[in-house]
């Protein structure tokens, strides 16, 4: 037992020398290292110091070619805005016949230059080339103009008041008819559409090409700040076209006042006339709506077709203010209600219509027309009521007619 533990103990001593061996060894070997580490750092600061200089050249030099890159760049754009009018006069001058598409592109150059060099005034150049750029634009723009009048005049369809009137009198009895077959099936537990009446087209059915013109047109007309002449012209012959088809109604607001010494027989005349012209306004100016938003983005849309509408939208109101404004009598207790059903029937269309700030006073003044028109059948009718309590008559109405 002895000799085994002896045997141990050399064993262990053994292991100690030679850990304490290996220990020396590491010893050696980690101040190598770090002799090796701080000679490659006396290294990479040397290394660092010499190329510093470098360093900093290539950068400067880099950011100079930058710096020359944008430059270069901006003097391109600046030389390309001034030259724009030089390139696209020879166009502008020859107008828009040929190709419509290319001259108000060229016209949208202009405007895209003249922007850019107004905001350069400090360049020599920008001064002589925003005038040169701005007379082109002005006489582009009137040609646009030229161009904007005859496409509309070629496009606008050939309306007669007489048809539309034949067609507004046949709606009105169809649709006086489906009223009544709504009222008998309903009781059948039946459904019967409403009617309808077709909507009516100003431009020719072919004239798409021509709207595509007159809206590209009037865009880049209002892009370059010429609305004005351009909504003027619209409108003008607009409301020409339109003041002309229903001069032929009959319907002269001028004359409202002379509607008193008429009898009773010629002011029935004038009362379904009135609503006849109603129908068809409505139906014009429902067109007008569509041909306005069709031509023009907003604002330029509610503008144009306010202005358009606005003459025959008056008249028809100041009409109906004047029929209402007669001396009251019997009989006309049921025109009047029969104004105010056809009136009341087209209320929903003129107000999607007349939608809009500015075309609010007009739709203000047809529900006054409206109101009016309710107010006086109903003062009118209560006075013939009263009338017929304090005044009996001695003879018996056996047919229907009114109380003498």
């Amino acid at each position: 037992m002895v000799v085994a533990l002896s045997r141990g103990a050399e064993g262990l001593s053994a292991r100690i020398l030679a850990l304490e061996d290996n220990l020396e060894q590491s010893e050696l070997l980690t101040g190598t290292t770090v002799d090796i580490l701080n000679e490659l750092e006396d290294q990479l600061g040397e290394l660092a110091r010499v190329t510093q200089p470098i360093y900093t050249r290539t950068r400067a030099l880099t950011w100079a070619r930058e710096n020359i890159k944008k430059v270069q760049q901006r003097a391109d754009e600046v030389l390309e805005h001034i030259d724009v009018s030089r390139k696209v006069e020879k166009r502008i001058r020859a107008g828009p016949s040929d190709n419509l598409d290319q001259f108000l592109a060229h016209v949208q150059q202009l405007n895209r230059a003249i922007d850019f060099l107004q905001n350069h005034q400090a360049l020599k150049a920008a001064g002589t080339s925003v005038r040169h750029a701005s007379d082109l634009r002005a006489e582009a723009i009137r040609q646009c103009e030229v161009k904007f009048r005859e496409t509309l005049a070629s496009g606008s369809v050939r309306l007669e008041f007489g048809s539309m009137a034949s067609e507004a009198l046949a709606f009105m009895n169809r649709t006086r008819d489906n009223r009544i077959e709504r009222s008998v099936n309903r009781r059948a537990q039946q459904k019967v559409a409403p009617m309808q009446l077709q909507r009516l087209e100003v431009m020719e059915q072919s004239a798409q090409v021509q709207l595509t013109k007159l809206a590209d047109i009037a865009l880049s007309v209002t892009d370059a700040g010429h609305s004005c002449n351009i909504v003027k012209i619209y409108c003008d012959q607009r409301r020409s076209n339109l003041e002309q088809l229903l001069h032929a109604s009959g319907v002269d607001p001028s004359v409202k006042d002379e509607l008193h010494r008429l009898p009773w027989d010629a002011l029935e005349k004038k009362i379904q006339g009135w609503i006849v012209f109603t129908h068809v306004v409505v139906r014009l100016i429902a067109a007008e709506r569509k041909l306005a938003g069709s031509v023009f983005c907003e604002p330029y849309d509610d503008i144009t077709f306010s202005e358009v509408a606005h003459n025959a939208v008056n008249g028809l109101v100041a009409y109906g203010n004047g029929i209402a404004s007669v001396r009251r009598t019997p009989e006309k207790v049921f025109a009047l209600l029969d104004m105010q059903e056809h009136l009341g029937s087209l209320q929903t269309v003129m107000e999607d219509m007349l939608r809009g700030t500015t075309c609010a006073p007009l739709l203000k003044e047809v529900q006054g027309l409206l109101v009016r028109l309710s107010h006086t059948a109903h003062t009118t009718f209560a006075e013939f009521e009263d009338a017929v309590t304090r005044n009996d008559t001695r003879h018996v109405v056996h047919d229907g007619t009114v109380h003498p």
